[in-house]
């Protein structure tokens, strides 16, 4: 089954504020966001769909927008209700930040994760907000872990190797492949958990509608950024969040940076 990209080369501001910033606590060695859920988490145009929208039936390099939408299927998992936000949100926003014209292939050119954070920062995707983000060093796996942990997930880019879609498909734990080749196609991807008590320690990760598993190593040799979100969505109204983390701090940063 044919399934598209669409993330743009990682696109560096110093402003970003940058996880090593913050004194955090040593995250648990498990935690999954999903909460054991094995359904279908949506393809959001990201790949074949129904053409309901008016999009391309095999799919756009949407995997950015994608991307967002399974971020607010595990914020509003974890806090009652989950929430699949349409293909037609899922549409209108790539069309907002990444150019798309409805009908017009030339103009399926993907987006870059760091301007299309922005324009969420600025807006909304289907009502639901973003506060800001911060970065941990992608190559720290203590900074991820945090991330997955306090924020409920990280929002990520790959750059795709060959074997990647077929590790995909099969169901396995995505790893490295020896002699593979990069394909040129960068991928965005949603983290919602990690597992450091197995013999093979993983992220988990959604991607194409599906749930799957990526070995430690695999993320430290492919992935070319890393951003933490915060929402409203994951924040309750008392100001902490389900793994209890008080943004206070990080909210007076934001509120400098975003000025």
């Amino acid at each position: 089954m044919a399934r598209k990209y669409g993330k743009l080369p990682a696109v560096l501001d110093k402003r970003t504020l940058q996880m090593g910033r913050y004194t955090l606590a040593t995250p648990p060695p498990y935690v999954q966001w999903n909460r054991g859920f094995n359904i279908d988490w949506g393809m959001m145009l990201n790949g074949p769909n129904n053409g309901s929208t008016g999009a391309p039936t095999d799919g756009l390099g949407d995997c950015v927008e994608a991307a967002k939408g399974h971020a607010v299927q595990t914020w509003t998992l974890d806090n009652g209700r989950l929430v699949t936000p349409p293909d037609s949100v899922v549409l209108s926003n790539y069309e907002q930040n990444g150019g798309y014209v409805l009908g017009d292939p030339n103009t399926d050119n993907g987006e870059d994760e760091l301007s299309s954070l922005k324009a969420w920062r600025k807006g909304d995707f289907g009502g639901h907000k973003l506060s800001g983000f911060v970065d941990p060093a992608p190559g720290n796996t203590v900074h991820v872990a945090q991330s997955i942990w306090l924020f409920a997930g990280l929002f990520t880019g790959i750059q795709v190797p060959e074997s990647f879609e077929d590790q995909v498909d099969s169901g396995q734990i995505i790893d490295v492949v020896p002699n593979d080749s990069l394909t040129g196609e960068g991928h965005a991807l949603w983290l919602d958990g990690h597992d450091f008590i197995s013999k093979v320690p993983t992220f988990s990760f959604k991607t194409w509608g599906m749930l799957r598993k990526m070995t430690v190593r695999f993320f430290l040799e492919y992935t070319d950024e890393a951003h933490c979100l915060l929402s409203p969505d994951w924040i309750n109204s008392h100001g902490i969040s389900p793994s209890q983390f008080d943004f206070a701090t990080l909210n007076a940063d934001l509120a400098q940076v975003t000025a």
